[in-house]
């Protein structure tokens, strides 16, 4: 008699527990199928992306993103999505939930301060890219952010000094490098600019240097008054981008500097062809007919 109430304790007790085991299978069951399911989604969205189908990816990201709302990857590119639909507070909404996270994600982290950066709003970039920095110290994307941040707060050489910090995490980006030396001739130190950029033409393979280095060392050498060498970088930018209006204008425009004004009608007539609107080119011509009828220049 003694021992009934016990038995009876310890078989319900078993029966609770069998219950409980085969709850938690079910739900366990359930979570799998909808990080599937999200998954599925998501891949299917990224693939729509890529073909162009953005209103396919947008509704397919957005369902990733329901049936699994911790996956970074379907939020970022939701995100993303509604930004270049020009939806910019929906997509800084998406990411936000995930930002302010214990655990929140480089990439999430990165992509709302990049998004805070694009509209100016420099007090919320301020904080995300701070959370970044804490979190994430040894990543080399946060320092690139984090420089250009200070670019936009008009602190120049802060900027240069996160640029430098991100290429000693990660000597081997050269985007970065150029970016450095960007900075370098929008404040005026072109010689600056032209080593950072020389560097990357140095160092990339021949044939396969960034077209933008080109056009970096161009202005460089033209801010130095090195217009000799200014004309051998705007034609190599001419000959790797035949079709762009903006590389026929950088070699008139060094070409009208050297005297050379027939070279540089010539140069910026094709410019024009392309695109008949372009002030610059536009500019090269008026202003050498203009002296020729005044006979300043032949």
């Amino acid at each position: 008699m003694f021992n009934y109430p016990t038995n009876r304790i310890a078989l319900i007790a078993a029966i609770t527990l069998v219950i409980a085991a085969s709850g938690c299978r079910m739900v366990h069951q359930l979570n799998m199928k909808s990080l599937e399911t999200s998954q599925k989604y998501f891949s299917q969205a990224d693939s729509a992306m890529r073909d162009g189908n953005r209103d396919e990816a947008e509704s397919l990201s957005r369902q990733a993103l329901q049936k699994n709302p911790q996956s970074d990857e379907s939020r970022i590119l939701y995100a993303k999505i509604l930004w270049d639909k020009g939806d910019r507070q929906g997509a800084i909404n998406v990411l936000y939930p995930a930002s302010i996270r214990q655990d929140a994600s480089a990439e999430v982290l990165l992509e709302m301060s990049k998004m805070f950066l694009a509209i100016s709003d420099l007090t919320n970039a301020r904080y995300s890219i701070g959370k970044c920095v804490m979190k994430y110290p040894t990543n080399p994307d946060i320092w690139r952010l984090r420089a250009q941040y200070f670019e936009q707060k008009g602190n120049p050489e802060q900027a240069w000094a996160d640029l430098h910090h991100s290429l000693s995490l990660d000597s081997s980006q050269h985007s970065v490098r150029l970016e450095l030396a960007r900075s370098y001739l929008k404040n005026n130190q072109p010689q600056r600019a032209l080593e950072s950029t020389q560097y990357v033409l140095y160092n990339a393979p021949t044939g396969d240097e960034p077209l933008d280095a080109f056009v970096i060392e161009g202005e460089a050498f033209y801010a130095l008054e090195r217009y000799a060498q200014a004309e051998d970088s705007f034609k190599i930018v001419v000959n790797r981008a035949p079709t762009n209006p903006d590389a026929y204008f950088y070699l008139a425009s060094v070409q009208q500097k050297l005297g050379k004004y027939n070279d540089a009608l010539a140069t910026a007539d094709v410019g024009l062809r392309l695109q008949p609107s372009h002030a610059g080119c536009r500019d090269v011509v008026d202003t050498i007919r203009t002296a020729q009828q005044n006979q300043t220049i032949r």
